[in-house]
């Protein structure tokens, strides 16, 4: 992983924090969120949005929490005189109330009332209550209201916990180690702080201090990639992020992390994959928050989380396949009555691709106008097959019954959960601006883009097409005939921009005859 180029400067701010240097470091923590994600594309969309929307909140307030913790560690992990007790349980609180959010913070010692310490309104409701424990003794209990705000989850009282294990390894004069508990095997402090407060989180998360410092990690992260803790937690930051990075999402993310660094933005969150240490590839929804000193501005630390995700892309990939699955037989059914009518959809489909990407349409538009290309003339299945392959021109009623095609494209498609409007595109691509096209003779802007442009592209590439009844217009001819009917028939901005398109090299395939000597009616 490369260097970032803009330094965050020197360790500030009070306390003992995370190492300051030049670093980067992230991510709202994703907390406790193990709903299955819903396998519709909308609704995953949405659902996807609210996690977001939720690891941002739980990030900036469980790094909060981390800060306050961080900020008395130094004075925590000492030997500290009785005397002394009052002054750190003082500043504890006020520390929990000014960083923490709290509206209240209350240390209280069972056997040395007068150590005791408030900050903020007493008697305030909602309240967390946390015993002042450790090896075994109780000493007292800590307290903290959050006022009008949403209650502590559990994460919240994980920290909090470490906060009053702190307040009682003081009393006990112990110094650096200990048995965190539930871990059954002592870990250094340093490391055993944080252990014990990811420990409770079901999701992965790092602790990022500098590109140079190595990451500090819960069990979930590492079990995520099949690592052993060390393993990661041996080489710094920067080289552990390249190694468990898929390439392509490295390069990408390094890009977010400097804008985190250059504070244009809070947090990101994104989809990346993760390479195990098995080599298998995992994906996973990753937010990363950097945090900074209040006063100074300078970097803290970064907070990671990761949430597996591999079983929503997972499906989300059967539901593409699904859909792809759909669309081919669908053109097939088309195919195995009509060879013409699917190559030409084909080249209708290359040329309104081609469009979309000239307006420079969003990625979902582009797919949406893809997709109807290819299944516009799919109502064509009902047309008798005589109607269609006829070598010469149909009647008045015989017109009558192809121009019903968009309307049955319409029942078949909308029976399929496209996550695009693909059957009203489809059912309005003989619709013209001036009201004079079909089925209901719509206007202006009630015609979805989607179907201008894909009504652009049937026109001009029906018109470079042969036809028994007439030979087939040269590209210029065809060109020209959207142009003279611009803003009339067809929308300036896709007339234009599929003239910009053949301007750019697009090129018509050469149709030649239809298959088999034998035409087909528009």
């Amino acid at each position: 992983m490369g260097t970032l180029e803009t330094p965050i400067g020197d360790a500030g701010g009070n306390g003992a924090g995370p190492t300051r240097g030049d670093g980067w470091g992230s991510g709202s923590s994703h907390v406790g969120t193990e709903e299955n994600i819903d396998t519709d594309r909308q609704s995953t969309h949405s659902e996807l949005e609210r996690r977001i929307r939720f690891q941002e909140v739980a990030a900036r307030r469980m790094g909060t929490l981390i800060s306050v913790f961080e900020d008395i560690r130094g004075d925590s992990r000492s030997t500290v005189g009785r005397q002394q007790c009052r002054g750190l349980s003082q500043a504890i609180c006020g520390r929990l109330t000014r960083a923490g959010g709290y509206a209240s913070a209350r240390i209280v010692f069972d056997d040395a009332p007068h150590l005791s310490a408030e900050v903020g309104s007493s008697g305030l409701a909602p309240e967390a209550q946390i015993p002042i424990e450790y090896a075994g003794k109780r000493f007292g209990q800590l307290t903290v209201s959050t006022g009008d705000a949403p209650e502590t989850d559990r994460n919240e009282r994980a920290l909090l916990s470490l906060i009053a294990m702190d307040i009682g390894r003081t009393l006990h004069g112990m110094e650096v180690r200990e048995e965190p508990p539930g871990l059954g095997a002592k870990q250094p402090y340093d490391r055993g702080v944080f252990w014990d407060c990811f420990e409770g989180v079901s999701v992965g998360m790092a602790i990022l201090r500098s590109h140079d410092d190595p990451l500090l990690l819960n069990r979930a992260f590492a079990d995520l990639l099949g690592y052993e803790r060390d393993e990661l937690e041996r080489p710094s930051a920067a080289e552990a992020l390249e190694l468990i990075s898929h390439p392509e999402d490295h390069a990408k993310e390094l890009g977010l992390l400097h804008e985190l660094v250059c504070r244009r933005t809070p947090s990101y969150t994104m989809e990346k994959r993760f390479l195990r240490k098995d080599g298998g590839v995992i994906h996973g929804l990753v937010t990363t928050t950097f945090f900074f000193d209040r006063e100074s501005s300078v970097f803290r630390f970064g907070v990671i989380s990761v949430q597996d995700i591999s079983e929503h892309v997972r499906i989300r990939e059967e539901l593409d396949r699904a859909y792809g699955g759909a669309i081919d037989a669908l053109t097939a059914a088309l195919e195995s009555r009509d060879p013409y009518t699917a190559g030409h959809q084909r080249r209708v489909t290359r040329l309104a691709r081609a469009i979309a990407d000239e307006m420079r349409l969003p990625e979902t538009q582009r797919m949406a106008v893809e997709v109807a290309s290819t299944l516009h003339d799919i109502g064509k299945i009902a047309i008798p097959a005589e109607i269609l392959t006829k070598p010469y021109g149909v009647s008045e009623a015989e017109y009558s019954v192809i121009k019903a095609h968009p309307v049955v494209a319409f029942e078949i498609l909308k029976e399929i959960h496209f996550p695009w409007p693909v059957a009203d595109i489809v059912l309005q691509h003989h619709e013209r601006l001036d009201g004079s096209g079909y089925p209901a003779g719509l206007r202006g802007d009630a015609i979805l883009l989607e179907a201008r442009i894909l009504a652009v592209a049937d026109t001009v590439e029906a018109l470079g097409s042969h036809r028994p009844y007439r030979p087939a217009v040269a590209a210029p001819d065809a060109l020209n005939h959207i142009v003279e009917n611009r803003s009339t028939l067809f929308d300036p901005d896709v007339v234009d921009a599929c003239l910009r398109a053949f301007e750019s090299g697009f090129r018509l395939e050469d149709t030649g005859s239809p298959p088999g000597g034998e035409g087909t009616v528009d």
